[in-house]
């Protein structure tokens, strides 16, 4: 079976916020999402699940109304997910997007 991923990314490519727009306004949902709970490893959390769908335990007891949201589908994951997962084999432009993320759930 043929797996297609949403966005093409080629081996050279970097990461470069301007090509997705999306992205942005995702995020800023996340942030104002999360705007009443605790900041604790927020960004830890969610680029963790976005990589390996799971939040290590430290981090779940320390923020568990962040870990609750995350798990529960509450928030929009659906573009950042599909771009994490087709820049999988891709460690440069990963590692630039995974980045970003960090900077933007200050």
């Amino acid at each position: 079976m043929v797996l297609y991923h949403k966005y093409l990314i080629g081996e050279s490519d970097l990461f470069d916020p301007f090509r997705f727009v999306q992205l942005d306004t995702d995020l800023a949902l996340i942030q104002t999402g999360t705007s009443s709970v605790s900041p604790d490893h927020r960004a830890d959390m969610v680029l963790s699940f976005l990589n390996e769908h799971s939040i290590k335990m430290e981090w779940s007891n320390a923020n568990p109304e962040l870990a609750h949201m995350i798990h529960s589908g509450s928030l929009p994951f659906g573009d950042i997910q599909a771009l994490f997962h087709s820049c999988r084999n891709h460690p440069v432009f990963k590692q630039g997007l995974e980045q970003y993320i960090r900077i933007r759930l200050r």
